[in-house]
Formats: C-alpha cells, sequence, structure tokens
C-alpha cells in the first residue's frame, strides 16, 4: 500500500513536470514568433527608410546616386 502512495506520488509529479514542459514550449514558440514578427517589421522599416532617402537623394543630386 505504501509502494502504491509512492508511485501515484511519483506519477502525479511525472504528469506536471510533463505539463509543464509542454507549457514553456509553447510560451517559446510563441516568443520566437513574436521576435520574428518584430524583427520582420523592423528591416521592412529600415528597407523602406532606406529606398525613401535614396529618393530624396536622387531629387537632390540627380540619377548620379
Amino acid at each position: 500500500a505504501r509502494c502504491v502512495s509512492y508511485c501515484s506520488k511519483v506519477i502525479y509529479s511525472l504528469l506536471t513536470l510533463a505539463t509543464t514542459l509542454m507549457k514553456l514550449r509553447i510560451i517559446r514558440s510563441s516568443a520566437i514568433s513574436a521576435l520574428e514578427k518584430a524583427t520582420d517589421a523592423y528591416l521592412i522599416g529600415l528597407f523602406e527608410d532606406n529606398q525613401l532617402a535614396r529618393r530624396i537623394l536622387v531629387l537632390l543630386h540627380g540619377s548620379s546616386v
């Protein structure tokens, strides 16, 4: 009876650990996805700013830029 109680506690602990690990994977996956989106938005903005700067230079200095 003592072994059954101990085994039940161990199994419960392992299930709790497995559930926690699954939740952490989901959180990590969401965090990576958010970082990817933020990076994409930053790079797109950077390239758009670069294109705008290039257009302004072309307007100011002619087509030699």
